[in-house]
């Protein structure tokens, strides 16, 4: 094999190598991004009617789909009971309060 063959194969299997390793760090994002997307999915189970109250949203072109009449709906019904979470966040506050109040009773107790 002359030198020249020898430098065309070199050049042509850097190529290879440069152009495989800009596929597999390509493919890696496409993963990471699917596997995001994947963390948000969640599955609910819903009753014939509900079902009947998104296909309404999506036939009247409120929405594209069920997928976005859900979260359209699950947004409205959050902010109307704006009020409950409030409360929901204040209890789970005073909870952790009181956690870590008794872990300070505990904690002194032992130096004891």
């Amino acid at each position: 094999m002359s030198a020249e063959e020898n430098t065309s194969i070199n050049s042509n299997w850097e190529q290879f190598k440069k152009e495989g390793l800009s596929l597999l760090n390509s493919l890696g994002k496409v993963i990471d991004q699917a596997a995001n997307d994947l963390s948000k999915l969640t599955v609910v189970s819903l009753e014939e009617e509900d079902r009947q109250r998104l296909d309404q949203l999506v036939g009247a072109g409120v929405v594209e789909n069920r997928s976005a009449a859900a979260r359209y709906l699950i947004g409205e019904g959050a902010r109307t009971r704006k009020d409950l979470f409030e409360k929901i966040e204040r209890t789970n506050a005073e909870i952790k309060n009181l956690k870590e109040n008794l872990g300070v009773i505990f904690a002194s107790k032992q130096v004891k």
